[in-house]
């Protein structure tokens, strides 16, 4: 079952959203409370993370789409879209105290977009026996 094209883009702009608001917090004391001391820092974590699930959540808005050029082309068109987003991201952050806009920063978010785009064509990959699966 498909979702109306309406929520697949309210999801992708609700995404974003919460992916702003968060760049906008100049810290997060509640990852401080817990989070042990002696592990790596939880940021490019959360960076990989989230871009991965935004890229998800573009792809399967892009993949819905009637005009073909961009529903063939979907892992690429969701790809670049959190990667210009990223990038957007990375400069927004420059403006909020105490965060910076780091090239390693963006780095991560298209990693992350990149390896969900990667695992989901594995994955269709795997099911359609060996070629990749037509919509």
């Amino acid at each position: 079952m498909k979702l109306p094209a309406a929520l697949r883009r309210a999801s992708v702009i609700a995404y974003c959203a919460i992916i702003f608001y968060l760049s906008s917090r100049s810290k997060f004391p509640e990852v401080e409370t817990w989070y042990p001391g002696f592990m790596p820092d939880p940021a490019p974590i959360a960076h990989f993370f989230l871009y991965a699930v935004l890229c998800l959540i573009a792809w399967n808005d892009f993949r819905s789409e009637p005009a073909a050029w961009l529903n063939r082309r979907a892992p690429l068109f969701a790809v670049i879209f959190c990667a210009l987003y990223g990038l957007s991201d990375e400069y927004h952050q420059s403006f909020v105290p105490n965060r910076h806009c780091t090239l390693v920063d963006f780095m991560i978010d298209v990693a992350g977009a990149a390896a969900a785009m990667f695992f989901i064509s594995l994955i269709r990959k795997r099911k359609s026996g060996g070629k990749i699966a037509k919509e």
